[in-house]
Parts: C-alpha cells; sequence; structure tokens
C-alpha cells in the first residue's frame, strides 16, 4: 500500500466511524419516538428474517424482542461492533461476524475484501455480518446457500457515511441503488408468500398523490422481480435540529418531486410479497 492508498484508507477508517456515533443518536431518537417498535408490528408471522441495514443494532434488537430470527448485515464495522454490544446488553444471544480484510485498489476506485463465512450460521438469535450487498458475493452467495429461505427482509433507513457519499444527490441515489438490490435479493431468498419490508423517509404522504407516487417508484424497482408491490403505512416523525445527528434527507417517489419549504417527515413503510 503506497502513501496515498494509505491515506485513503485511514480518512475512510475516520468518517465510518464518525458516522457510526452520530447514527447512535439518530438511534436513540427512533428508540424514544417508538420507530423501531412500529417497524416491526409489519412483520408479526415472519419469523426468520434477513435486515439489510442494521446500524448500530436497535432496529435489530426491535426484531429479537419480538421473537424473531435475525441476520442481519451492515458494511460499516464499527455500527456492527456496536449492534452485537446493544444485543448484548440486552441479553439477546449473538455471534458478530467482522469480515474486513483491507482494500483492492484499482486506477479509479477502492474495493473492501470480505473473507469467507462459516458454512452455517449458528442457532443464536441474532447474526451482525460485516459486508456489503453491492459486490460481495461471497456473502449473496452464503445468503443464497441457507437451508431454510427468509420469511421477511427488511431493508429500513438506508443511508451511508462521508468515505461512499459526499452530497444529498449521491446519499438519495445511494439508499435507492440498495433499495432496488434488495427487491433482486428478495426475489430468490424469500419463502412462497414472504415480505419485502423497506422503511424509508418521505414528506408526510397524506394525499392520495403522494402515495401513488412512493408506491409507482417501488413498483419500477420491482418490475425485474416476481415481487408484488401491494401497500404502504406511514408514521409521522419529529425532525432533529441537532448538527450531530445525521441529516434525515426526503426520497423522492416516481415524480422526483421534492418538497421545499418547512416540511413534516414521515417513516413510510412499503410492502411487497413474493408469489
Amino acid at each position: 500500500m503506497d502513501r496515498m492508498q494509505r491515506e485513503f484508507a485511514e480518512e475512510f477508517e475516520l468518517k465510518r466511524k464518525d458516522y457510526a456515533e452520530r447514527w447512535i443518536l439518530n438511534a436513540k431518537a427512533h428508540e424514544t419516538n417508538k420507530d423501531y417498535e412500529w417497524m416491526e408490528t409489519f412483520l408479526g408471522g415472519f419469523p426468520f428474517v434477513l435486515e439489510i441495514g442494521c446500524g448500530v443494532g436497535q432496529s435489530t434488537l426491535a426484531l429479537c424482542k419480538a421473537g424473531h430470527r435475525v441476520i442481519s448485515i451492515d458494511n460499516n464495522p464499527h455500527c456492527i461492533t456496536a449492534a452485537g454490544k446493544l444485543l448484548r446488553g440486552n441479553s439477546i444471544a449473538v455471534k458478530v461476524l467482522r469480515r474486513e480484510q483491507g482494500f483492492s485498489f484499482s486506477s479509479q476506485n477502492a474495493i473492501m475484501n470480505y473473507a469467507q463465512i462459516e458454512d452455517s450460521p449458528p442457532a443464536d438469535r441474532a447474526l451482525p455480518i460485516e459486508g456489503a450487498i453491492q459486490w460481495d458475493e461471497i456473502l449473496l452467495k452464503w445468503l443464497e446457500d441457507q437451508a431454510k429461505p427468509f420469511d421477511a427482509i427488511v431493508c429500513c433507513l438506508i443511508g451511508g457515511h462521508a468515505g461512499q457519499i459526499t452530497t444529498a444527490q449521491e446519499s438519495q441515489l445511494y439508499g435507492l441503488a440498495i433499495q432496488k438490490q434488495s427487491y433482486e435479493i428478495a426475489d430468490k431468498l424469500l419463502r412462497p408468500q414472504g415480505k419485502l419490508l423497506i422503511v424509508d423517509r418521505s414528506e408526510v404522504p397524506s394525499e392520495q398523490f403522494l402515495k401513488d407516487d412512493t408506491l409507482n417508484a417501488h413498483k419500477n424497482k420491482a418490475k425485474t422481480t416476481s415481487l408484488i408491490v401491494e401497500n404502504l403505512s406511514y408514521k409521522v416523525i419529529p425532525v432533529s435540529g441537532s448538527d450531530k445527528h445525521i441529516p434525515l434527507l426526503i426520497t423522492p417517489g416516481t415524480s422526483g418531486r421534492m418538497p421545499t419549504g418547512k416540511v413534516e417527515l414521515a417513516l413510510v413503510a412499503t410492502s411487497s410479497r413474493k408469489p
């Protein structure tokens, strides 16, 4: 690794550590607002869950407390470590799987390398795994090889640290790309009649055209899969004025419409079913 590569790796590490520390503040606000409990209500009767983007573990904890067995994925090792600590502190049986093996550098980008995964998951309630569904073929193959398909897949409040994204537009595109890939993964990994739940931020969809705009955006993401987008629900959330929090960005619908002025925010949960 040359000097420029070493400096890149050091800066990347600082940025993802900062993200994890700041997301703890966001997660505590969501917990106080009972947002994670609300998200879990859509997963009753779906015991085996794949969670894409566990953050610092508050959403995983809500799933485990409700009786779900959870395999969680996050590409930030500081988030994975924090999730394991939180789960253990709440007496949840957990095994944390750190897999990072440094970067591979090319002339145009840097890709994180990940280790192989043991053949079978433990019987513990929760298994947070470090990995990236965008390019981690080892992880995707391991998920496909599980003996039992998932009952549900949940993708909630996807965000990225400053080492991955540098503008609000990049953040929106990153989240949309992960959501689209979640549909493709769900098509492979869900059991028949299994559920994909995607939770995102939006202006409050109090009017039908706003609901249709969001549903149509999800139907576009799902159109190359067998999944059927069924419905959405929403929950109004407060807006934090603290600059220590990760900013809450709105994901636009099919129209690309972005509200102006003071906006009331909501969590929007979109449910889809695999036939």
